[in-house]
């Protein structure tokens, strides 16, 4: 299972300040938490330990499989600046925001389109997917990031 990122209550959003761990949301309250250490799972135990965080439901995503060129995990909520498609033909770059298709993949989204989906490495596509994609910012702290992509074609 891919871990979780998302900002506690209370805290600005920033990216020093994203929780990384497993996601719970609970039943009986409704309220979503990261829980930073495997062993305070809820299902372990019957009252809330320390490594339970109450996050932003908002700002939860998961991490993809996958990571930029710079080896960096890429999360649901990145914007990633693609530079190059699958098939190695050159663009002008553009940024996306990395968002769940409840088909079961992600893809990169601009203005409202699907622009580029994420394959995970096979055969077929022979790792192609990775060319030119670099996370440089999020979605909550760096919007502006987005505003270029009305000049991009």
């Amino acid at each position: 299972m891919r871990p979780y990122r998302a900002f506690p209550i209370g805290k600005p959003k920033k990216s020093e300040n994203f929780m990384y761990g497993w996601y719970y949301k609970s039943f009986t309250t409704g309220k979503s938490f990261i829980i930073e250490d495997l062993t305070n799972h809820p299902m372990r135990f019957t009252k809330v330990k320390d490594g339970f965080r109450e996050v932003d439901p908002a700002t939860v995503g998961q991490q993809i499989g996958q990571q930029d060129i710079n080896k960096r995990e890429i999360y649901e909520g990145d914007i990633a600046k693609l530079t190059e498609n699958t098939y190695g033909e050159t663009e002008l770059p553009i940024n996306c925001v990395v968002k769940w298709n409840d088909k079961g993949f992600y893809q990169l989204w601009r203005n409202g389109l699907i622009h580029w989906t994420i394959w995970k490495e096979d055969y077929y596509h022979n790792r192609g997917y990775r060319k030119g994609l670099e996370i440089i910012g999020n979605i909550f702290e760096n919007k502006d990031l987005l505003n270029d992509n009305k000049k991009s074609p």
